[in-house]
């Protein structure tokens, strides 16, 4: 019994001195009066230690000569005393270091589970493109040195900066680079190397309000020029069931490309958008019209994870089908405008629609209701309407106004 007490004992004893060497050591290297060296004909103040979490650090300043090194030196070593390992990190951290922690935890692929994303982005490209740009312009900066003076100065020299074709640059595509910039400075807080984002700092820098809002719907005479275009040409013959539903469901074009044989009920004439491709990660379901259920009827002896639309890019062949039947200034996406545009003027409720569309807000589904000739004059006339019901005068009073 003794023997095992002992040999307990001793390890106990073992333990206690094992932590006394390295924490005396710690501290030891902590207090290393640090070192002036000269290299490459440039003087520099080093300071070398362990810190809190028993990682080597070497932390070099540049210095005008021995005097300011050493004022260097005891700055350094206070620094080395007194802040943990994150705060040291953060004290020497750069754009570019915080750019590449959110590339790699942040920006990648979408992860799904259960048709759930769980992180990632579903589109990654927009995002890099924001970053590159961010990077250019605040890359070496210190990220506890950027002011939200820098990011004004960012956002104007942005906007001024006009377009590869030469035309101006939009205050949305701003606003982009903008938010990722805000998101990544959001990180560095969150990781305990930013006290607070510089966004705070001052006024908004990001106005959704600024942005030139899209107004344009299809007219049915258009879509008549529209569907003619399309059907002269053979090569066509996926677009006519892509614009077809754009225009019948509102569904977004992703929506549509990733369709296929299973998310079709040709019985119940249904389609469902899955979670998995959809814009808010939720599924939803959607009617078919006549014209979409006879367009995809074709389609029914696909297998069951068969695209119906087995192609990645339209652009290209929108283009040109668009400037065939001369319609001008009329994005894609504005089809699903169109169609939530004629759903409301038919009378359908708002939180209907929205069961369509897929917005989760009331806000976002006003920024696709927009108005044609056909509304502006069904508003005169109800009001006409109105003002001769209320006053039999109304068209005497009329006809004075008009001589």
């Amino acid at each position: 019994m003794k023997p095992l007490i002992i040999k307990h004992l001793a390890n106990i004893l073992s333990t206690f001195l094992n932590t006394f060497l390295k924490e005396k050591s710690i501290l030891m290297s902590r207090k290393r009066k640090g070192s002036i060296v000269k290299k490459d004909g440039k003087l520099y103040a080093r300071v070398q230690f362990l810190d809190d979490s028993n990682q080597k650090r070497d932390i070099w300043r540049i210095a005008k000569n021995k005097k300011d090194a050493k004022a260097k030196i005891n700055e350094l070593l206070e620094k080395s005393e007194t802040k943990t390992a994150k705060e040291l990190d953060a004290s020497r951290m750069t754009f570019n270091l915080l750019a590449e922690f959110y590339e790699e935890n942040y920006l990648h692929e979408a992860i799904y589970v259960n048709e759930r994303k769980i992180s990632g982005i579903r589109n990654i490209k927009p995002n890099q493109y924001c970053l590159k740009n961010l990077k250019k312009c605040f890359g070496n900066k210190l990220i506890q040195s950027i002011k939200h003076a820098d990011i004004l100065q960012y956002k104007l020299k942005r906007l001024n900066t006009p377009l590869k074709t030469g035309g101006q640059r939009a205050i949305s595509g701003v606003n982009r680079e903008l938010q990722i910039l805000r998101r990544v400075l959001n990180i560095a807080v969150r990781q305990g190397w930013l006290l607070k984002n510089p966004f705070q700092n001052g006024d908004s820098l990001i106005s959704l309000a600024d942005e030139n809002q899209r107004t344009r719907i299809l007219s049915y005479e258009e879509e008549v020029r529209l569907f003619e275009a399309i059907d002269s040409n053979p090569l066509r013959f996926h677009l006519k069931g892509i614009v077809l539903v754009a225009l019948d469901c509102a569904f977004r074009l992703n929506e549509i490309l990733t369709l296929t044989r299973k998310d079709i009920d040709l019985v119940n004439k249904s389609i469902t958008i899955r979670a998995l491709n959809s814009k808010t990660a939720k599924s939803r379901t959607v009617g078919m019209t006549n014209r979409v259920h006879i367009w995809l009827k074709q389609f029914q002896n696909f297998q069951c994870n068969e695209r119906i639309f087995p192609i990645k890019y339209i652009q290209t062949t929108w283009q040109r089908t668009l400037k065939q039947a001369q319609i001008e200034d009329f994005h894609f996406h504005d089809c699903r405008a169109t169609c939530i545009s004629r759903l409301i003027s038919i009378g359908l409720p708002h939180t209907e629609v929205m069961r369509i569309s897929g917005h989760q807000t009331l806000t976002c589904l006003f920024r696709y209701i927009r108005a044609d000739n056909t509304t502006i004059y069904r508003a005169a006339n109800a009001l006409d309407d109105y003002l001769i019901r209320q006053n039999q005068n109304i068209p005497r009073l009329n006809s004075n106004l008009n001589n």
